[in-house]
């Protein structure tokens, strides 16, 4: 018998983490690229299933549109409504790979089981530069390669997944949107308060993210802190830093009411203290632990630093990872305790 000939497959077998070259999958970036890399940059060390759900699909009619939402509610909602992160779609995939053998993508390892991670690499910072109105100085940082340690990489995939569960919870809700989002400790709050004995301590508050969520029309700032410090006397001190702002913030309010009090000539309220170039008059802490213990813990070292109005402990708003890690649509809803009491509330409320 004549032996058949197995034709060679058109895909060849390519390494995950080490780039096979341009000429094995000759690249030509186009604008559905570019919005693949801005949102890596956005979300980094993002899984391919993240992407793949933010991602939009392109311009389809309405009716398919009507049915690939039904179809995806249908999958979110599986599993006795725990909900799963549906799959990853083939172009995703397949421009992923492109970007990364092609040189302006980085792929990372976490566990055995972990997927893949992605962040951009330098050449497309002047990309995405040239593109968007992006800090190249920040992509930049993003894009530097490095291999990450474990420590590193959990406290990184613990913002990013939580960036990535409220890109996609928030549009759940009617009329709200992200405001403004300020990333990766790229805010810096001086802040100075005395201790008991007189000591003057000077501190500087870094949240990991700074975002204003607007809903129905009112702008609510919110630091956001994804716990990574084991050890309470370190937290102790952040959550003190935080209180002490939180208190300068009243204080303006309070002397600006006075102000108004007086009969002056009319004129528009000014805003009362500003973070960023943002006006803020109220505030809170969205603190995410990793685990339910972690939260049980933080929430009662908050209760200790309270006052005996118990204003301090509705200041921080407190959630673990695992309330919305396999159904990102939950972080709106009723996840957060305050430290005063167990009441679970909405993040919109």
């Amino acid at each position: 018998m004549p032996e058949t000939l197995q034709q060679p497959s058109s895909t060849p077998h390519l390494p995950r983490y080490k780039r096979a070259g341009s000429h094995t999958f000759p690249l030509r970036v186009q604008p559905r690229d570019l919005a693949l890399l801005k949102l890596v940059s956005e979300l980094p060390y993002c899984d391919a299933k993240q992407l793949s759900r933010l991602l939009p699909v392109g311009t389809i009619n309405a009716q398919l549109h009507a049915y690939h939402d039904r179809r995806r509610e249908e999958r979110v909602r599986t599993d006795n409504g725990l909900g799963n992160v549906p799959g990853i779609r083939r172009e995703i995939r397949r421009r992923l790979q492109k970007l990364f053998h092609g040189g302006d993508m980085q792929r990372h390892k976490g566990t055995d089981n972990a997927p893949i991670l992605y962040t951009i690499a330098m050449p497309a910072v002047d990309l995405l530069a040239a593109h968007y109105d992006l800090d190249a100085a920040a992509l930049a940082r993003s894009a530097r390669s490095r291999d990450p340690g474990d420590k590193y990489l959990e406290h990184a995939r613990m913002r990013t997944t939580f960036r990535y569960s409220l890109a996609v919870g928030l549009p759940a809700s009617p009329d709200a949107a992200i405001a403004f989002w300020y990333k990766d400790g790229s805010v810096k709050i001086p802040v100075a308060y005395h201790m008991p004995d007189g000591k003057i301590v000077q501190e500087t508050v870094i949240p990991d993210d700074f975002i204003g969520i607007r809903w129905h029309g009112v702008v609510e700032p919110c630091f956001v802190e994804t716990d990574k410090r084991k050890d309470y006397p370190r937290v102790r001190k952040k959550f003190l830093a935080y209180l002490h702002l939180w208190r300068q913030i009243v204080q303006r309010e309070k002397a600006q009411g006075h102000q108004r009090s007086v009969p002056v000539i009319r004129q528009a309220r000014p805003p009362v203290a500003t973070i960023a170039g943002q006006p803020v008059r109220n505030v809170r802490v969205l603190w995410i632990a990793k685990g339910p213990e972690r939260a049980a813990g933080l929430r009662r070292l908050a209760r200790e630093l309270d006052s005996p109005q118990e204003k301090a402990s509705g200041l921080f708003w407190f959630t673990d990872e695992s309330q919305y890690l396999d159904a990102p649509e939950r972080v709106c809803e009723a996840i957060w305790q305050k430290a005063r009491n167990d009441t679970w509330r909405p993040l919109l409320a």
